[in-house]
């Protein structure tokens, strides 16, 4: 039915789905857990083992809800205005894989739904398989998952971490994952901004299936700005070439260095990113048939793409990464410490952080201890009318010299 309201549920322990909407309507505040975890219950097939469905272009807001505990998608989405805002979303792809925390597909490009935001999600605990699943399901998922020549989505102050880094956790060697924090598809007109992932070899991962698939379009008219991009800094047994890039790119098809080149070229916008600029590249581009070929750091990447002209690399130091996953902002406490966080704000002693995001911190020293400036303006009196006075300006405090 049409403007349907599902609100402030808990649902669990479901065979199949948690949630499906097809018509307009509202989805906010549910628990959602442990939907299709007795692996063959509800079927293999794609629209199964989902924990909230969203199948419809009349018009849904998805937000402030939990997912957790799901077998295969967390949240998917198909057709347009649609907006998934604001919901926590752990553990999904526990005994299905190729699926994602929040998902979507547009059938190799062939559909082209309007209008769909994704904004201020907290995803973390994602490709946690349970049961004993053998080792070769312990890849194909991803938090945030654009499949298919997904167009017109924009992606929005997302945070996504991995599942063994904590909200008081400090960045550990033994943060080690296996896939991409965001995975793109021949995306189209896609908005990538001020999401953070943190923790994962790969950053942001786009593949390119036109060349063997060939009715998909290519990826074209992307905007990529303002994300922080920190991966781990671990050899991956797996999938080496993978591995420690904050962007990956990869064409599935023969394609020569100049055609590489001039498909990244037209991806869009891509500036304003902070990446991880460790020993092993950044980024790195390859052609499916020259896997390895091409890891490149910063500023060669510049140079062969003309991509993220102004953006920067984390500092060398161990981090810190926070996260609000509440409706309101939260005080992160460092007595005694100064913290600068990766655009570069310092704080001392504490930081906010904003309802449902968070922040990548770098330690800078001791607490600095305020110090007021004290201005004082003594003038002296006016005898009469069309008089003089003498204003005599004095400062104590702050930082010498004063001017005034």
């Amino acid at each position: 039915g049409a403007s349907s309201t599902i609100a402030n549920n808990t649902i669990r322990d479901i065979g199949s789905n948690g949630i499906w909407m097809a018509n307009s309507g509202l989805i906010e505040g549910n628990q959602v857990r442990a939907i299709s975890n007795l692996d063959g219950m509800g079927g293999n097939q794609d629209d199964q083992g989902l924990g909230i469905a969203i199948q419809t272009s009349a018009g849904v807001l998805c937000r402030r809800n939990t997912v957790d505990s799901i077998s295969y998608n967390g949240i998917k989405f198909s057709g347009g205005n649609i907006t998934i805002r604001e919901n926590v979303v752990s553990n999904v792809c526990i005994n299905k894989n190729d699926g994602g925390a929040i998902y979507t597909w547009e059938n190799n490009g062939q559909w082209n739904f309007p209008n769909k935001v994704v904004s201020r999600n907290i995803i973390i605990n994602i490709g946690k398989i349970l049961f004993g699943m053998p080792a070769s399901y312990s890849t194909g998922y991803y938090p945030l998952y654009m499949d298919g020549g997904t167009g017109a989505v924009t992606l929005d102050s997302n945070v996504i971490a991995l599942s063994n880094v904590s909200q008081n956790s400090t960045f550990t060697s033994s943060n080690i994952f296996d896939d991409h924090a965001v995975l793109m598809n021949n995306p189209r007109s896609l908005i990538f901004r001020n999401n953070i992932t943190f923790g994962y070899p790969t950053g942001l991962s786009i593949n390119d299936w036109s060349p063997s698939i060939t009715q998909t379009p290519k990826p074209t008219g992307n905007t990529i700005t303002g994300n922080a991009l920190y991966v781990n800094n671990m050899a991956n047994g797996n999938n080496w070439k993978e591995t420690n890039r904050s962007f990956f790119w990869q064409s599935h098809g023969t394609r020569s260095i100049a055609e590489q080149q001039a498909d990244i070229q037209n991806i869009g916008t891509m500036n304003n990113n902070y990446v991880s600029d460790f020993a092993q590249s950044p980024f790195h581009w390859t052609s499916y048939s020259a896997d390895g070929a091409f890891p490149v750091k910063l500023a060669a990447w510049q140079a062969f793409s003309g991509k993220d002209l102004n953006s920067v690399s984390f500092p060398a130091t161990t981090p810190e990464f926070q996260y609000n996953a509440t409706a309101s902002p939260t005080t992160y406490t460092f007595t005694g410490r100064q913290k600068r966080d990766y655009r570069g704000n310092i704080y001392n002693n504490s930081a906010t952080i904003p309802a449902y995001y968070g922040n990548i911190f770098f330690d800078n020293g001791p607490a600095s201890t305020p110090v007021t400036l004290t201005v004082t303006a003594t003038p002296t009196a006016i005898a009469c009318n069309g008089g003089n006075s003498t204003v005599t300006v004095t400062a104590s405090g702050g930082t010498a010299p004063y001017t005034g």
